[in-house]
């Protein structure tokens, strides 16, 4: 049989510190007290009400209770407020059974009114929550219970604070406790301490935040699985792929957004933690400055060699997590350049988006090159370490001599070629020379995409250019076209009036022989100007 898991909080809930608390704000009650001889029972009412700039508000509370009820719940609040036991007015004997056939109970306005007396004194102890709850019944238990998530949250939080607390502590008291280097050794051990247990706090932070979403990737990514398998089939029709290309979109988006946030997680752990190990390694430094002496160096900088490492460690995992997330952040945004509607002005939108995209590329390159340059800082301590030891370990002791001529010709070769034969050390050599040649291929990457990057932004402007020069020869031909149709529109309003006033001369002619001599001044005018403005449009046209 298995032993029961004491530690775990599975079928526990956790209650609120503070569910008693009498803190909202006061409001205004009214408690209406009658006895209803019929039922044998107090009938209670509470109204709440409180009058806003447009209407008056009231929400009420009503109830039946027998006597024994309201000692019932006087008992109960009793219990939470001691100080509310002496208010309870002395209550009338309530009779049951039997007994309720020969006697009858009756309760007097007097009564009433000091059991109105006695809920607002209860109302001013006890708290508006409490006491309504208690009343009418409308208790929720949810409001009563801590959510275990946000309780454990919260619990590490604390831990990280006073771990941080801790911290400043210890190092405020340095000044006045390391003054000489055996307490400045034992100030370490202290300071030591303190990191390891911020760096676990922080730690148990952060994987109770990640926890949510690491389960939302991986619910995430098996329903994408499941409906990429029902879409892949060719053996289901459209009609029952229809809901999984939703479903599919859905946790695809889902998923992406889970894998942000984690990423985002990540980097603002590790910038926590290399910011810290930084400030560690910043005062071993400083110690090592203020106490120069030939036997504290070797602790000082072995201990400053161990933070340097786990500081080039958590960089490094640092430099990882900012490139997936700029490597999302691109993801996304061409995603959104693939999805682009054909609305507005879609090519500002284009070149806005491509020059978001460049931006992700050229950050990611440089995070590249800075996490190249890690491990190769990281490699070349490595390498010394390994010659320093080789070095000392095959160094071979000569007699003391008087002449350095009296030395083998070849003694040195022979031990950095002692030395050079480690296969660990070959193996770092060979690690350096490919991070270096790495590091130059992404450095002409990065150089390539910023010179296909400019062609492209000249080719834009040229583009630009172009349009505004075709732009502005469009618009004054289109000018000179409305001003030859307006000058058309001159002329055949000028021939329509003169065809009028021919027209109205025939008339005239028809009904008089004679013509005056005034009219036919004015129409031999007309004549003549439609005549004149109709000698350059042929000339234009014959031009033309």
């Amino acid at each position: 049989m298995e032993e029961p898991d004491h530690g775990s909080l599975e079928d526990w809930v956790a209650i609120k510190p503070d569910i008693f608390s009498n803190d909202l704000p006061k409001k205004k009650l009214h408690f209406i007290i009658a006895w209803n001889p019929v039922e044998a029972k107090v009938a209670v009412t509470c109204r709440e009400s409180h009058r806003t700039v447009n209407k008056k508000e009231e929400n009420s509370h009503a109830g039946l209770f027998t006597l024994q009820d309201i000692r019932g719940i006087h008992k109960q609040l009793s219990l939470i407020y001691p100080s509310l036991v002496p208010s309870l007015p002395n209550l009338p004997q309530e009779y049951y059974g039997i007994w309720s056939l020969f006697y009858s109970t009756d309760v007097s306005p007097n009564i009433c009114e000091q059991l109105e007396l006695y809920l607002q004194i209860a109302l001013e102890i006890c708290g508006e929550k409490l006491l309504l709850e208690t009343l009418f019944g409308d208790i929720n238990i949810i409001d009563y219970l801590e959510d275990v998530s946000e309780l454990r949250l919260r619990a590490h939080q604390e831990c990280v604070t006073r771990a941080t607390e801790e911290m400043h502590k210890v190092l405020e008291e340095k000044d006045s406790v390391a003054t000489t280097f055996p307490k400045l050794l034992q100030w370490y051990d202290r300071e030591n301490a303190c990191v390891s247990e911020w760096h676990v706090a922080q730690a148990e932070l952060y994987n109770i935040q990640l926890q949510p979403f690491l389960d939302l990737r991986e619910l995430a990514l098996t329903k994408v699985r499941e409906a990429k398998f029902v879409l892949q089939s060719s053996e289901l029709g459209d009609r029952v792929k229809l809901p999984y290309n939703e479903m599919f979109d859905e946790w695809q988006q889902q998923y992406v957004d889970a894998l942000d946030v984690i990423t985002e997680l990540y980097v603002k752990y590790y910038t926590d933690t290399t910011e810290m190990l930084t400030s560690q390694r910043d005062r071993a430094l400083q110690d090592k400055l203020e106490f120069n002496k030939l036997d504290f160096d070797d602790k000082i900088e072995e201990r400053l060699d161990e933070i340097e490492e786990r500081m080039t460690a958590e960089r490094l995992h640092l430099l990882r997590a900012t490139k997936k997330l700029y490597e999302h952040q691109r993801d996304r945004l061409e995603k959104e350049l693939v999805n682009l509607e054909n609305k507005g002005d879609v090519a500002a939108k284009i070149q806005k988006l491509e020059g978001a995209i460049y931006a992700q590329q050229v950050k990611i390159c440089d995070v590249r090159v800075d996490v190249l340059r890690e491990e190769e800082k990281g490699a070349k301590k490595q390498l010394n370490k390994l010659i320093a030891t080789a070095e000392a370990a095959q160094s071979v002791f000569y007699d003391a001599v008087d002449d350095l001529a009296s030395l083998p010709p070849n003694f040195s070769d022979e031990v950095e070629g002692a030395a050079m034969s480690d296969p660990a050390i070959k193996l770092l050599k060979n690690k350096i020379t490919s991070l270096y040649h790495r590091k130059l291929a992404i450095r002409d990457k990065k150089a390539t995409l910023e010179e296909s990057r400019q062609i492209k932004l000249n080719e834009q402007k040229e583009d630009n250019t172009q349009y505004k020069k075709h732009h502005a020869l469009h618009m004054k031909r289109k000018q000179q076209l409305q001003s030859l149709r307006s000058t058309q529109q001159v002329i055949e309003e000028e021939r329509r009036k003169t065809l009028d006033r021919i027209k109205k001369y025939r008339v005239v002619t028809r009904r008089s022989d004679s013509l005056d001599t005034d009219e036919c001044a004015n129409l031999c005018t007309d004549l003549n100007y439609c005549l004149l403005v109709e000698i350059p449009d042929a000339d234009n046209n014959q031009r033309a």
